[in-house]
């Protein structure tokens, strides 16, 4: 089906759905999929700051009519290549009803020498041998994207910055992956002594009766 395809600018949350692993292509090979189901309104990660947008593994899809959505989602498995997609409805991630892969996976890199590959993986392999990786192009450079079967592994490698010493002592960095709930904090803040609230993501209309 065609695409009336818009970037940002969701017009209904309820026709959302997150759609996770998407750093191994690019964004109009998403959309190509996708609209195998539906006529798709928008493909984004609206409002992610750009600094943070490299280390980006989901997007946001927006169907036009429920009854696609419903056909998108009542498909078992959904895959682009070897990538198998991670799918959730936005409206039950933004409920707090939805664990995602996203919170075990850390970029590694950059990569400038394919031999490395195999140093950082077995290493980390260390830490957990069922780990999962696949390479990841961020900013014109290559990065080693790791699913670990455990987020406590993240949060350890993180607090102790365990990084592995490749050959020729090339510097590498670690980044945990943006989570979408970066993206939908809802932040109070006061201002000329009145209460101010600042919406920052992707939310439905508000209205003043709501905020009453």
């Amino acid at each position: 089906m065609t695409s009336n395809f818009s970037q940002s600018s969701f017009q209904n949350l309820l026709l959302c759905v997150y759609i996770g692993n998407t750093s191994s292509f690019d964004d109009q090979t998403l959309i190509n999929y996708c609209s195998k189901f539906g006529t798709i309104l928008s493909c984004s990660i609206d409002n992610c700051p750009d600094e943070k947008r490299p280390f980006c593994d989901f997007r946001i899809v927006e169907f036009s009519t429920k009854q696609q959505l419903e056909h998108f989602l009542s498909i078992s498995i959904h895959k682009i290549g070897s990538i198998i997609l991670d799918i959730k409805l936005y409206k039950n991630l933004l409920e707090n009803f939805e664990l995602l892969n996203i919170d075990r996976k850390l970029f590694i890199g950059p990569i400038l020498n394919p031999t490395d590959i195999n140093t950082i993986t077995q290493f980390y392999k260390i830490i957990d041998r069922t780990l999962q990786y696949c390479l990841s192009r961020q900013e014109q450079q290559t990065y080693i994207l790791i699913e670990f079967s455990n987020r406590q592994y993240i949060r350890t490698i993180i607090q102790q910055q365990t990084i592995p010493k490749t050959v020729d002592n090339q510097i590498l960095t670690i980044h945990t992956a943006v989570h979408p709930k970066e993206l939908i904090n809802k932040k109070i803040s006061t201002t000329n002594n009145q209460y101010q609230i600042c919406i920052q993501g992707l939310t439905d209309k508000i209205t003043e009766t709501m905020l009453m």
